[in-house]
């Protein structure tokens, strides 16, 4: 038994986790009024365990990380927002709806940015992420405080890749340097991030508060994604001579992570601080794709945007383009892809986001049968 569990996960990568899942259980206990954490404690967490920032602030910052006051050190008046989610699981439509006010300064993933350079785009593993943490809570630091001294990646990234322009719309700008992009960002009002590769909320959680930071966090069937990732990691036309047998494990790996990602960050918030209750709203691709008006317009108020009928009418545009099946993956990857993720994901997961596992291959494609319900009574989508 021992020796499968060093095949399935090394060393380090177990190291990692209960290190990562010792944090937030020891969040959980002070929480529960179990524990008392001082800031030495938290510190001694947050930067002895690799958790580093700015040092002028740090102190201040993780002084008040586990009060329940509200953290009102930065003076803007603007309102600073972050998608939180893993790859395919719907956050790029949830960020588009956002990002039509023309007020919004967004943010393309910024793990995406760092590891365009320096590593594998697709490795979204629990090591992978805690490897690149301090770099990434820094460039979100960085995206809320307008302040991009010293990130030549995303001002390179912003030069090479046109998309990335649109998105930000800065096409107006001949070439991007630190001072043209950082004027930008203050006029702006409103600062939007979409973020697919950080391991839990808790791990960020200084930067979230000093910025007050509204989270919204995407959560998807791990079937749907799992038939994504495979479509788009192995059957992808430009993938040839693809193991699919080793592919196929990895997409496993993936799975056993989005799980283990899903309950964390879901229960990190129920048992944590009363201003990450307040600033935290839960939000699953299936009620999006369903009735997108409804639910980007119970975001923009929950967020405090402006909900015009210019924003309205874009927003329908793009739903109507974007439109798919909440349920599409039952028909597109086949029976094997779907029993795997059934395998690797606990069962509790399916229950705790409102998702009801396939037992019988008749209803697979059951047109009678639908894998979604309601969210269970005890499963909050929000603590407003």
């Amino acid at each position: 038994m021992l020796r499968r569990i060093s095949e399935m996960w090394p060393t380090r990568r177990i190291i990692s986790l209960v290190s990562t899942l010792s944090f937030i259980a020891i969040v959980f206990m002070v929480n529960l009024g179990f524990l008392k954490w001082s800031s030495r404690n938290v510190r001694e967490v947050c930067i002895e365990g690799g958790y580093t920032m700015n040092e002028e602030r740090s102190a201040d910052l993780l002084s008040g990380f586990m009060s329940n006051d509200d953290y009102n050190a930065s003076t803007s008046t603007g309102i600073n927002i972050m998608v939180h989610a893993r790859m395919r699981t719907g956050s790029s439509l949830m960020a588009d709806c956002l990002n039509v006010n023309p007020e919004v300064f967004y943010v393309y993933e910024p793990g995406f940015i760092l590891n365009r350079f320096r590593r594998d785009i697709w490795d979204d593993s629990w090591m992978f992420l805690e490897d690149m943490r301090v770099e990434l809570t820094q460039f979100i630091d960085g995206v809320y405080s307008c302040n991009f001294t010293g990130n030549e990646y995303f001002i390179n990234s912003m030069n090479e890749v046109s998309w990335m322009r649109q998105l930000t719309r800065t096409e107006f700008l001949t070439k991007v340097n630190e001072r043209g992009i950082t004027n930008v960002c203050k006029y702006r009002k409103h600062k939007l991030i979409k973020n697919v590769r950080l391991n839990n909320l808790i791990m960020a959680a200084p930067v979230l508060k000093e910025h007050n930071v509204k989270v919204i966090q995407m959560v998807r069937d791990p079937r749907g994604m799992s038939s994504s990732r495979t479509r788009l990691q192995i059957y992808a036309k430009r993938k040839k001579n693809v193991d699919r047998d080793a592919e196929l494990e990895k997409i496993d790996d993936i799975v056993k992570n989005y799980c283990v990602w899903l309950e964390t960050n879901y229960l990190s918030v129920k048992y944590g601080p009363d201003w990450l209750k307040r600033n935290y709203r839960l939000v699953r691709f299936e009620d999006l794709v369903s009735n997108p008006s409804q639910v980007v317009e119970e975001l923009y108020e929950f967020v405090g945007l402006a909900m015009t009928d210019t924003v309205k009418q874009k927003i329908r545009e793009m739903s109507k383009k974007k439109s798919q099946s909440p349920e599409s993956w039952r028909y597109k990857t086949g029976p094997e892809i779907i029993k795997r993720a059934q395998d690797v994901c606990p069962e509790r997961i399916f229950r705790m986001f409102g998702y009801r596992l396939i037992t019988k291959g008749t209803q697979l494609t059951d047109k009678d049968f639908s894998t979604i319900t309601s969210l269970p009574e005890n499963t909050e989508s929000s603590w407003n």
